[in-house]
């Protein structure tokens, strides 16, 4: 597939140390005005961020070949070099995440290690190159959710697969760092609006271009994040900006800069018609978490396409086992 993408201008071609328009950004945020023509820079760096978004958008992801994957990938890296500092942070006891059961993870027909249950090892994503919401297959992450129903309509496991639902705890109790979607029009959910209500009022007395050159970036990163489209390709190349922008913000730059630091990316469930919320969780973060109590089903019906409601399973289970220990990383089960 050839591509046409947009220019990249020399206001994004770096210096000694840095670019004209990160330079322009940093000197505004120190002096909390632009001086010395930086208005002129972040100006020509709006007007080229709205031809680039536009094109993004125009090219039918579910058409590409690894090859087109990698022009993208390339072209992304070249033209969003910047930091992304927006934060909230959140605190909370209880998570749920759904493991599909595979053979490979039985020791005498039963999972017994907690390995299992954590997001896949890096390796393992490379080899399958498969892109999802929040990641690349060059990095791995740890998807999860608030509330069971919507854990388990997230994953969707087809009818007759086995399915481990954990329930995870902060034993920490400590407050995570979160990156929370904002500016994105068709989501309505308490997490969301605050955080597009957080935005606005820090803004409202910043100037209008920066206040712009922000919002946009805000609103193309959401919009991918959220977007609720058929998944075709195989590799799921249907994800790769959302991804590409989620290992942006997760990947951890500064360690004495407390801003340039993710625990993860707060974001609504498509599954659950952005009612519900999700956790990408950096798999460094999850040394707070632990594994606390495991239930393993079989899937005798699915209910995905009746309506959302938190109220009903999506589907038909029927418990196998339950633990009645977890020590370290082995797993008891009440049928040992």
């Amino acid at each position: 597939m050839n591509f046409d993408f947009p220019l990249i201008p020399d206001i994004k071609i770096y210096g000694e140390k840095a670019t004209p328009e990160q330079d322009a950004l940093i000197n505004y945020i120190i002096h909390n005005k632009f001086v010395n023509g930086e208005e002129k820079i972040v100006k020509e760096a709006v007007e080229f961020y709205k031809s680039v978004f536009k094109y993004l958008k125009s090219i039918n992801l579910s058409t590409l070949e690894e090859a087109d994957m990698n022009k993208i990938w390339k072209y992304l890296n070249a033209t969003f070099n910047f930091n992304l500092i927006f934060q909230d942070d959140l605190r909370f006891e209880i998570l749920f995440r759904v493991t599909r059961v595979n053979e490979s993870f039985l020791e005498n027909d039963k999972v017994r290690k907690t390995k299992y249950l954590y997001n896949p090892p890096v390796e393992l994503n490379h080899e399958k190159g498969i892109f999802n919401r929040c990641n690349s297959p060059n990095t791995s992450a740890f998807y999860s959710s608030f509330i069971e129903n919507v854990a388990l309509r997230e994953t969707k496991p087809d009818k007759g697969q086995g399915i481990i639902l954990t329930t995870w705890q902060n034993i920490s109790g400590k407050l995570f760092v979160y990156y929370p979607v904002s500016h994105a029009p068709i989501i309505n959910n308490h997490p969301n609006n605050r955080a597009t209500i957080a935005f606005n009022k820090k803004f409202q007395n910043h100037h209008p271009t920066f206040t712009e050159y922000q919002k946009l970036i805000l609103e193309f990163i959401a919009s991918e994040i959220v977007k609720d489209s058929e998944v075709i390709s195989e590799k799921k190349y249907e994800y790769i900006f959302s991804a590409f922008f989620c290992e942006k913000i997760l990947t951890k730059r500064n360690p004495k800069d407390p801003t340039s630091h993710f625990d993860m990316i707060l974001y609504p469930s498509v599954a659950y018609n952005h009612e519900q919320d999700n956790a990408c969780i950096l798999p460094n973060s999850l040394t707070n978490l632990r594994p606390i109590y495991l239930r393993e089903f079989r899937i005798l019906d699915t209910y995905y396409n009746q309506p959302v409601t938190l109220t009903k399973l999506p589907l038909k289970l029927q418990l196998l086992r339950e633990t009645t220990c977890i020590y370290e990383d082995k797993i008891v089960w009440n049928d040992d």
